[in-house]
Parts: C-alpha cells; sequence; structure tokens
C-alpha cells in the first residue's frame, strides 16, 4: 500500500477532516470515497497545488463534499474539523504550523507524517497534553515513512521513547527494523573516519542505542 493510501485508511472513523498541505487532494478523495469520512477541508500555502486538487476534486464527483482553503498552516483554518492531517514535509515544519495555532488542534485526531525530527515532534506534542495511539513505520518506492497517531492525554514517555517511537519500538515491524539496521551499518562504516570529538561522541550514542534496538532489547 503506497503512503498516501495508507494515510487514507488511518482516517476510517473519523467525521470531517483536515488536511493541510493537500497537493493533489488525493489523501482527501481516498478517504471520502473508501474509508467513510463524510466531508473534508483541504488546504495548501499555495494556488497551483489548490487548482490540481479542485480537477481532482471535480472527477471524483465530490464538489459538494470537500472545501479547498488557501492557507499558510492552519491561520485561515476556521471549520470545524476532527482529524487533522499533515505529511510529506519535516517534523520541525510540522511543530511550527501546530505550534502557531495550537488552540485549534487541542482536542483534535492527530495523524502526522513527518520526514524528519521525529523526536522534537513527539517530544512537543507530548509536552502539549497529547498522547501517541499509535505508529507505523513503512516503505513507498523505497523511501521510508514513519506516521504518528497523536490524541490528547497524557503520558510519561522515556526520551529513547519519544527518539525511536514507543509504539515502533513494541511492534518492531520489518520495514522499521530494516530502516534502524541501515541507519547503523552507515553509522558503523563512517565511525572510524570521523576526527571531531564531540560528533564522534554523538554517533558513538546513537551506535548503542541502535544496537539496543536491533540485538539487545530487552534494556530499551
Amino acid at each position: 500500500m503506497e503512503r498516501l493510501d495508507f494515510i487514507a485508511s488511518l482516517t476510517k472513523g473519523s467525521n470531517i477532516i483536515l488536511d493541510v498541505g493537500t497537493d493533489h487532494a488525493y489523501t482527501v478523495i481516498n478517504a471520502i470515497k473508501n474509508y467513510g469520512v463524510s466531508y473534508a477541508i483541504a488546504s495548501d500555502i499555495n494556488l497551483s497545488p489548490l487548482k490540481s486538487a479542485q480537477e481532482n476534486i471535480n472527477k471524483a464527483g465530490l464538489t459538494d463534499k470537500v472545501k479547498l482553503i488557501l492557507s499558510n498552516g492552519l491561520k485561515n483554518i476556521n471549520d470545524d474539523f476532527d482529524t487533522l492531517i499533515i505529511s510529506g514535509i519535516g517534523g520541525l515544519k510540522i511543530k511550527e504550523i501546530i505550534e502557531n495555532d495550537i488552540d485549534k488542534i487541542r482536542n483534535k485526531h492527530l495523524i502526522l507524517s513527518p520526514h524528519s525530527d521525529f523526536y522534537k515532534l513527539r517530544l512537543f506534542l507530548v509536552n502539549q497534553g497529547f498522547i501517541i495511539s499509535n505508529e507505523y513505520a513503512i516503505y513507498d518506492k523505497d523511501k521510508y515513512y514513519e506516521i504518528i497517531i497523536f490524541d490528547k492525554g497524557l503520558k510519561e514517555y522515556t526520551d529513547f521513547e519519544l527518539k525511536y517511537g514507543p509504539i515502533l519500538l513494541k511492534k518492531m515491524e520489518d520495514s522499521y527494523l530494516k530502516k534502524k539496521k541501515s541507519e547503523y551499518d552507515s553509522l558503523k562504516n563512517i565511525f572510524s573516519k570521523i576526527n571531531n570529538i564531540k560528533e564522534k561522541i554523538e554517533v558513538d550514542k546513537k551506535i548503542k542505542e541502535l544496537e539496543v534496538i536491533l540485538y539487545d532489547r530487552n534494556k530499551k
């Protein structure tokens, strides 16, 4: 299953979804047609993808079920929704989008798929009163993605869990282990070539953490 299809499948049980950075609107179209979503708001910061999204929505016969909004993040979003989707951008950018309008998502179900900075995004949202409800690790066209589900709640996590994903560490999915093994092999290969002491210490720490995940899981 491709990444956008997989994200659409995670909307099952939602009523109104908001897809920030919708691009071609494939996710919202799929969510409505195949996963029981009643209505969708699709936003983007640029007009060009919204025009493309409108064409796809028209072709799908969903003109009355999707509202398009030109918006920088959540800034122009004033409609009600129960599920927020943000995917395809870095974790720090997702954090910035949410932080700028945090009150709009306090009680929402969040489906987030950052390209990077997983730790910082998890830490931020946990500190904002969210729990990590589920996590998924998938490959799409040989590219690795993590999808993190957040819901309102309070729970304590270790720094290790926030860094590597508390639920991913329990699931130990093949795709997750494949990615961690790739990271581990890459770091082992460059370790002896690093001359900067500070950098060498940081890489050594990461190698040891990955060894715990890959070879000594009872120490997590």
